[in-house]
């Protein structure tokens, strides 16, 4: 990344919390696919196919899920971690540390991903984007000064499919304002509706205006709490977009590592909630 580029991305970062980052043309087909797949999946496979692969109470999700957090009940979900036969070794170290007994942990943080066999075209298209995703993370963490490596060598972090339907009269907010328990944040979506961002400097909402051609970059709280206030977490919400559709986004939520300890001493996973 060029000097010039790094600088802009810092003053983006530390004075809204967001930034657009251009996506490569020769990249743009994997943001695409995994667009593509999980709205076919989430909009398109039946309530049998997509039960096989649901994950129910809890807040560790993999595989399909019905978004609880809104107010209306349309928004799916298509949710994976890291491809991994043994998952629970990346945070084992963090219970343990916290004298945790095993049988409180073990069976949440031990879910593999789920795949539906009816739609084999998701699976590659979720794990390609992943794996790019995480590099573009990587890069975006280096450039701006923060520990990558260090704080985030298990990759233990999520990709999420959502399909928001349209509506077609104007209600509350789908999703309230918030910030992401990330590191950072990378979204991409298909179209132009409901993601808003706040500006603090002038106290509005916009907008989010990337679609096919940019991925927008969110400052999570860990992002915030790593830079020691540097970089500001991004405030969003998803409001109602009457008569705009239906929308599919991607996000890539980094997270570092369960057992690295931040600047105030505490260790990542004692903000994350109960994996129960």
């Amino acid at each position: 990344v060029a000097p010039a580029a790094k600088e802009a991305l810092k003053s983006s970062l530390s004075s809204s919390g967001f930034a657009y980052l251009a996506l490569p043309s020769s990249l743009r087909a994997l943001s695409a696919n995994v667009l593509r797949e999980g709205r076919i999946f989430l909009g398109e496979a039946d309530n049998e196919v997509k039960s096989r692969v649901e994950t129910i109470d809890s807040s560790q999700k993999r595989g399909f899920y019905r978004f609880s957090g809104t107010r209306d009940t349309g928004v799916q979900c298509f949710n994976i971690g890291r491809e991994e036969n043994h998952p629970e070794k990346f945070r084992k170290a963090y219970f343990e540390s916290i004298d945790s007994p095993t049988e409180l942990w073990i069976e949440a943080s031990s879910r593999r991903n789920k795949w539906p066999k009816e739609y084999p075209k998701l699976r590659p298209a979720c794990l390609d984007y992943f794996n790019f995703a995480h590099q573009a993370a990587m890069s975006v963490l280096s450039s701006i000064d923060m520990a990558s490596t260090l704080a985030h060598g298990n990759a233990d972090s999520e990709l999420e499919v959502k399909l928001y339907p349209g509506v077609s009269t104007a209600s509350e907010e789908r999703f309230r304002d918030h910030v992401d328990l990330t590191s950072v944040s990378l979204l991409i979506q298909d179209k132009i509706a409901g993601l808003e961002l706040f500006f603090e400097d002038s106290n509005q909402w916009v907008k989010a205006t990337n679609c096919d051609e940019k991925i927008l970059c969110i400052v999570g709280s860990f992002g915030q709490m790593m830079s020691i206030g540097q970089f500001r977490a991004g405030v969003h919400r998803v409001a109602s977009a009457p008569n705009e559709g239906t929308r599919t986004s991607a996000v890539f939520f980094c997270t570092p590592d369960w057992h690295y300890q931040l600047p105030d001493g505490s260790q990542v996973g004692d903000h994350m909630p109960l994996q129960f």
